[in-house]
């Protein structure tokens, strides 16, 4: 397997970026009114979680990315879901083999919905694969640690568009990248 090192520039950028959005994600209580109160009419439609499906496509650390995640509620602000992302080399020129890195697995994050909108950080465990372009018979796997967000403006009840973005620390192939992405609300 190859490795794709985060060097220390884009490691702090990645953690700022995270703890960006952690601290939006800790305060959205109050900026997504929906969430933060109920309708005068007194129906609990403010309070309602809904489960997610999402995907879409954008840049990676290789090229290309996509990526397609889904997450249901377990509490207030707790979900349990999981992704898979792909980020490959694009290359429209060659017709040899590319560098592509995979990963798919289950999360366990923070989340916040209200009727405009909705935010989530999460972490798991996940399988890692790659290709090298240098020795295409060769495919590896080994298990990392993502590191997922994502924001997303739901002007529909049930619909939104958004930005997800995604990382992987593994022994050996790194993986950084984000996706715009369009999300469907699953009624709970």
């Amino acid at each position: 397997m190859f490795a794709l090192p985060l060097n220390r520039t884009t490691q702090h950028r990645l953690l700022t970026c995270l703890f960006l959005l952690a601290g939006l994600l800790a305060v959205s209580a109050g900026v997504l009114p929906a969430s933060a109160q109920q309708s005068a009419s007194g129906s609990d439609e403010a309070t309602h979680r809904y489960g997610w499906l999402n995907g879409g496509v954008g840049i990676g650390r290789t090229g290309l990315a996509s990526s397609v995640t889904g997450g249901a509620p377990v509490g207030d602000r707790v979900f349990v879901g999981g992704r898979y992302t792909q980020t490959k080399e694009l290359n429209i020129l060659s017709t040899g083999p590319v560098a592509a890195i995979w990963d798919a697995g289950p999360l366990v994050g923070l989340f916040e919905q209200g009727r405009w909108g909705h935010l989530s950080v999460a972490s798991g465990a996940t399988v890692v694969g790659g290709q090298r372009p240098d020795d295409p018979g060769t495919r590896s796997i080994t298990l990392g640690v993502p590191l997922d967000a994502q924001v997303f403006f739901t002007p529909l009840r049930y619909v939104g568009v958004g930005v997800h973005g995604y990382a992987n620390v593994n022994p050996g192939d790194n993986m950084l990248g984000w996706s715009l992405e369009l999300q469907v609300r699953l009624p709970q």
